[in-house]
Formats: structure tokens, C-alpha cells, sequence
């Protein structure tokens, strides 16, 4: 019974206080002795931080409750279940409609059609405010079962009106499963290649795009479709590298969920996800004062919802500051940060890492290596390296093996370098991530590591950085210089500077 337990365990944990209290009363409620086992087990459970059988088994022993454990956390996990259904009863419109229909279905079977219609009414009204049209077809055709039972005589009005409400319904069901396949299909390339780092990447996008729907947002026929619209676009934005594109659809998400409460409330995690993209856009573009209102707008939503949503919040939040700290060179007040971090990752329990939480790692390397500390640098790539390759965004982890070679370069593993290069090429070419910025940072380190003579390497310093510049001429080749700033790094070895000094430098010059 791993897998449920397993999934109580999960499930137990992503309850909020409210719903845990309302699950008790519940339970209490129905229970028919005051020793209510399923109270105890789902208590037990709640106080772990990771799930452990044996500990429930002890509290359990000499019990006949333990006889049937495995029977006991199934039925636990549905109990759970049909308590959130009853809790979010008035909150879900999805719920609401579900129960006037199945209140509806039954009075129908009864034979109670006049009490059927007037509930079957109210929830098509609901069905149509929310934009439910995948039920709206379902509700369509019990009406039509219900009036034929009232009245066998048919009125022609509402012939037309059920011919029209069944065509529309289809006609906007259609419409946002093909903007879905859209979506999905942009998604897919997303996942190969993140960011369109060669013609033939763009051009593959560009075929995706080339569909009838998107010349015009006025195709989009509901919310739902408006919504994806915007999101196809946004990461196509992304992929290509057009910020201030990017920035005002994902504004257009943001706006159209703003625009709408009813749909802000039920679809919280989707509008998460749209306010932390913005804070992404805001970061590309360095728009900084706007970022406090995207997160006050997190925090707001924070105070109410799921631990799960909440851990997002967190994890989005603060990648925000992170990378804000790097692109100022205020690697310090970064390292501050990290401490809360890593208490904050170690209580997201039960579940596996998302993307945003890998790239935590990556970039509190990015923030130690700022600082001038390798080793603690080294430490947090490591965690990047260290994960099943098909786990770790590929685009982060082809920067994360050249990032490798510069922190033991630094580190003047000599060692550990000839055959970190020798791998890193390996890898890169496999996966076709071998493009022109990385080739002359592994020429480089192939070379200077067996150079003794300060003005030599200086030499091969500067060799390297005016190659890059002219490499980065290339929008194409650019982009590597979003996963680590290396025309800055070149310089402060060049200078003989501080990196973080360097960077900061770049920031006042920007500014004045």
C-alpha cells in the first residue's frame, strides 16, 4: 500500500487549517463511538514530515485498527476528499454547478419535473456565467429530457433556443481545444529548447504560430480561449527572446483575471503562475519598480490558499530577489536570503522539486560565485549536476557544466579540469547545445590551464573576451549571457577586480 500512503501523506499536507478543522467536525460528526481511529491516524500522519509507516504502526499497537490499516488509509484518503468536495461546496463554481446538476438528474429520475427544471435553470444560468461550456452541453440535454416530460407539446422557441445553445456550446469547446493544441504543441518545443538559440529553433516556432486562430485575439471566443491566447504568445515571447512582447501579453493575463474575480478566485493557480511570470517579464526588462505591487498581489493571495500555492509564491518570490541581486551585483545581500531559503525547501514535503525550485540552486550558485565564494558556489551546483539529467531544465543544465569549468578554474583545480572539459564537450555536442559562446569558453580553459605565466593568461583573458563580443553580435549567441555574465567575469580577471565590483559598475554606468 505504498502508493496510498504516499498519497495521503500528500494529501493530508496540502490541507489548510480550515479544511483540516472542517474534515474533524465532519468525521466527529459521523462517528459512532468517541474514539474515532481515523482522527487518530490522520493526526499521526499530519504531525510527520515525511511519511513513516512503522511510526503509525507503534502508535497503533495492540489495536484491532491496525488489523486493517491498508483498508483504514484508503478509506481515510476518500473521507478526505468527499470533505474538501462538501467544504468547497460555495467557493468552486465548478462544485456548485456539478451539484444543481446532479440534484437536477435526480429529481428527473423521480419524476419530480417541474422541482428538476427549476434546478436545471439556475444551473444553466450559473454553467453561462462562469463559461462552464463543457458542462453547458450537458446541462442543455437533461433540460430538453425534463421539458418533454412537462409538456409534451414542444414550444418552437425553444427548439431554436436548444439548436442555438447546443451549436454554441460546440462552437466554443472547439474553439479552446484548438487553442489548447496550440499551447501544447509550443509547450513541447519549449521543453527541448527553451530559448531559440539557432534560425532553424525560430523558424519551428514560427510554423507553430502560423495558425488562423492567432491573427486576431477576436478569435477567441471566451475567457478561457483569451487566456490561452495570451499564454501562446507569451512564451513564444520567452523562447525568442522579445522582452517587451513577452512583458505586455503576460500584462494581458494578468489583466483578464483581474478583469474577471470570479475566475481569479476559482483558478488561483493559473493566475499565480500569470503574476509570477510577470515578475519574470519585470525582471527581463529591469522594470524593478513594478515589482512590488506584483508581489504584494502574491502575498494577498498567499494569506488564503493551499500550503502548494503558497510554496509557488515563495519559491517565484524569491528567485525574484535572487536574480535581482545578480543582475545589481549586491551578491550579498542575496547570500542573506539563503538561509530562509533552505529552511523554507526543506518543508516542501511530499512532493518532487519543481523547475523554479532546481533553478534555486543554480542561481544561489550564481549568487556565492558573485560573492567570490567557490566553494560554496561549487556546493550548489553540485545539486544541479548531482539530478537525473532528464529531471533538470536542459537549457539550465548545459549552462550549469560550463559554470562547473569557471568555478574550478577559479579554484585552480587543475586536476578536475582536463576531464571536466572533456565531458562538458561531450555532453554539450550530444545534446546539440555546443553552440559558439561555449566552444570558446571550453577552447579557453582547454588552453589555460596549462599556462603558468600571469601575462599569458591575461593575454588569453582578453583574447577570450573580445571573441565573445563579437560572438554575442548574434542574438542567437547572446542568450548565454542570461545564464552567467561572462563578459564581466572576463573583465574583472582582466582588471583585476572584483567580479560583483564589475557588475555594479555596469548597474551606475545604466543608470546615469
Amino acid at each position: 500500500m505504498r502508493t496510498v500512503s504516499n498519497e495521503l501523506f500528500r494529501l493530508i499536507k496540502s490541507l489548510t487549517k480550515p479544511e483540516k478543522g472542517y474534515f474533524k467536525k465532519i468525521s466527529k460528526i459521523n462517528t459512532k463511538t468517541g474514539d474515532n481511529n481515523y482522527i487518530r491516524l490522520f493526526d499521526l500522519i499530519d504531525r510527520q514530515k515525511e511519511y513513516n509507516e512503522s511510526e503509525i504502526r507503534k502508535a497503533f499497537k495492540g489495536d484491532i485498527f491496525l488489523n486493517q490499516l491498508p483498508v483504514a488509509k484508503n478509506y481515510l484518503y476518500k473521507s478526505i476528499l468527499k470533505s474538501l468536495n462538501q467544504f468547497h461546496a460555495g467557493n468552486f463554481n465548478a462544485i456548485q454547478i456539478n451539484e444543481l446538476y446532479n440534484s437536477s438528474l435526480i429529481l428527473y429520475k423521480k419524476g419530480l419535473f417541474s422541482e428538476g427544471n427549476k434546478l436545471i435553470q439556475k444551473c444553466k444560468q450559473l454553467a453561462y456565467k462562469y463559461e462552464k461550456y463543457e458542462k453547458i452541453f450537458e446541462i442543455i440535454k437533461l433540460e430538453f429530457s425534463l421539458v418533454i416530460s412537462l409538456n409534451p407539446v414542444l414550444p418552437g422557441e425553444f427548439v431554436e433556443n436548444f439548436v442555438y445553445e447546443s451549436n454554441d456550446a460546440i462552437e466554443k469547446l472547439i474553439n479552446v481545444k484548438d487553442y489548447k493544441e496550440v499551447l501544447l504543441r509550443l509547450l513541447l518545443e519549449f521543453q527541448k529548447n527553451r530559448l531559440v538559440r539557432k534560425s532553424e529553433d525560430r523558424n519551428t516556432y514560427k510554423e507553430i504560430l502560423d495558425h488562423p486562430l492567432l491573427a486576431d485575439e477576436n478569435n477567441a471566443l471566451s475567457f478561457e480561449s483569451k487566456l490561452l491566447f495570451n499564454q501562446i504568445f507569451s512564451n513564444y515571447y520567452i523562447a525568442v527572446e522579445d522582452d517587451l512582447k513577452f512583458y505586455l501579453h503576460i500584462k494581458n493575463v494578468v489583466e483578464l483575471f483581474e478583469s474577471n474575480e470570479a475566475h481569479a478566485k476559482e483558478f488561483t493557480l493559473e493566475f499565480v503562475s500569470a503574476l509570477n511570470s510577470c515578475l519574470m517579464s519585470i525582471l527581463f526588462l529591469r522594470k524593478y519598480n513594478e515589482a512590488d505591487a506584483v508581489i504584494n498581489k502574491l502575498k494577498k493571495i498567499e494569506e488564503s490558499t493551499t500550503p502548494y500555492i503558497k510554496n509557488i509564491i515563495f519559491i517565484n518570490s524569491y528567485n525574484f530577489v535572487l536574480v535581482k541581486y545578480i543582475n545589481t551585483g549586491e551578491f550579498e545581500k542575496g547570500a542573506e536570503l539563503v538561509p530562509e531559503i533552505e529552511l523554507r525547501i526543506k518543508g516542501l514535503t511530499g512532493k518532487k522539486k519543481t523547475a523554479s525550485e532546481e533553478k534555486f540552486d543554480y542561481t544561489i550558485s550564481y549568487i556565492y560565485f558573485g560573492m567570490g565564494d567557490h566553494e560554496n558556489s561549487l556546493k550548489w551546483l553540485n545539486k544541479v549536476l548531482n539530478k537525473n539529467q532528464n529531471e533538470v531544465r536542459p537549457d539550465l543544465l548545459s549552462f550549469a557544466h560550463i559554470l562547473n569549468l569557471i568555478i574550478h578554474f577559479e579554484l585552480d583545480n587543475i586536476v578536475l579540469l582536463e576531464y571536466s572539459v572533456k565531458s562538458t564537450y561531450r555532453f554539450l555536442y550530444k545534446r546539440k547545445k555546443l553552440y559558439k559562446v561555449e566552444n570558446a569558453v571550453l577552447n579557453f580553459i582547454r588552453k589555460a590551464y596549462g599556462i603558468n605565466s600571469k601575462e599569458k593568461l591575461k593575454e588569453n583573458f582578453i583574447e577570450l573576451y573580445f571573441n565573445l563580443k563579437e560572438i554575442t553580435k548574434d542574438p542567437y549567441e547572446k542568450i548565454a549571457l542570461e545564464y552567467f555574465d561572462l563578459l564581466s567575469w572576463l573583465e574583472s580577471k582582466i582588471e583585476n577586480k572584483k567580479f560583483a565590483d564589475v557588475v555594479k559598475s555596469k548597474v551606475d554606468t545604466a543608470c546615469c
